[in-house]
């Protein structure tokens, strides 16, 4: 009995001296690298186009020239919309570019004696613009001569408790308006007792 208790004692202690060996080898080799998961594939989202700058928003618009040495951070462009004639209402699309946060911006709207700006056009506010942004407006006026006049956006801008402005001038060149309605042409029937028609006799 005590043989088999000292043989059962002996196993317990081979086995447990064995994985006391296996533990200590895998401690002396920890460059064994394990075997990787393979990592399922995730398509990354697909990034919207991005949208057009202020540049390839007003790119068929031109630019305004400044008036006087202002520099103060802001463009103005425009779109003359149709053929300006003497007489027929015109629109003047604009669009204006701030550099700087501002509220309110505000554009002061003044024209030569010969153009005649429409009522409620001369002051256009918007109560707050933002860097890189395109704010629009349409002016509407008519020409009352023709020739070459100008027409005056005062800009203003409020900002820090302060106001800036720019003055920006559009060159308008009014072409003089349609002749009259075109005169019958020559030979074609009169009127009887019209000039130079012949008149009918009474009998004598």
């Amino acid at each position: 009995m005590a043989s088999a208790i000292m043989d059962t004692f002996m196993k317990l202690r081979i086995f447990i001296l064995c994985a006391l060996a296996t533990l200590a080898a895998c401690h002396r080799n920890p460059g064994t690298t394990p075997v990787a998961k393979s990592a399922a594939h995730v398509k990354a989202p697909v990034a919207p186009p991005p949208g057009q700058t202020a540049r390839e928003q007003t790119a068929a618009m031109v630019e305004a020239a400044t008036v006087g040495k202002s520099q103060v951070p802001v463009r103005l462009k425009f779109e003359v919309l149709q053929r300006p004639v003497q007489g027929q209402p015109l629109e003047i699309a604009i669009a204006l570019l701030p550099q700087i946060p501002a509220h309110p911006a505000t554009i002061e709207v003044t024209g030569s004696e010969a153009l005649q700006i429409g009522a409620g056009e001369n002051q256009i506010e918007f109560a707050e613009v933002e860097p890189a942004q395109v704010y629009r407006h349409s002016i509407n006026l008519t020409p009352t001569a023709e020739g070459v006049f100008l027409v005056t956006l005062n800009v203003s801008l409020k900002h820090d408790q302060m106001a800036d402005s720019r003055v920006f001038s559009v060159p308008i060149i009014v072409a003089p308006s349609a002749p009259g309605a075109a005169q019958p042409p020559k030979g074609a029937a009169q009127p009887p007792g019209s000039a130079g028609s012949p008149t009918a006799q009474p009998p004598g």
